[in-house]
């Protein structure tokens, strides 16, 4: 798992620290605060998105399965990137509810990026 973060004292901006310890990972991330958070694995999808909802991070999932769905569209104000397959018939589902790329370097570039985007808070009732 990687968090990343807004660092205006590095030449690109961003700050990337790798998590290896994933049994101690919610203090972690909660002292941390990171702007986004990136699954490396699909077992790492479940805790990012826990961990994105809560501190309201953008956030990276790994190969997410279809059920998976259902969830993300509840987290819509939230940036969001996918890793999939080029022949994953989920494609047009994902894109409708975040960004979708197919290379491991674009995907960590693309959640990387997510530090400049922060959650969309508004009222709806407005």
């Amino acid at each position: 798992m990687k968090l990343f973060f807004n660092d205006l004292s590095l030449c690109d901006g961003i700050r990337k620290v790798e998590l290896s310890n994933i049994h101690k990972h919610e203090e972690i991330i909660n002292v941390l605060d990171p702007e986004s958070i990136m699954a490396e694995s699909t077992g790492e999808n479940e805790i990012v998105l826990i961990q994105a909802e809560r501190n309201w991070s953008g956030f990276g999932l790994f190969y997410p399965t279809q059920s998976m769905i259902a969830k993300l569209a509840l987290m819509k104000n939230i940036p969001k990137i996918f890793l999939l397959d080029r022949h994953d018939s989920a494609i047009s589902v994902f894109n409708e509810i975040g960004k979708v790329v197919f290379d491991c370097a674009e995907y960590e570039r693309e959640v990387a990026k997510l530090v400049f985007y922060g959650a969309y808070i508004y009222d709806e009732d407005e």
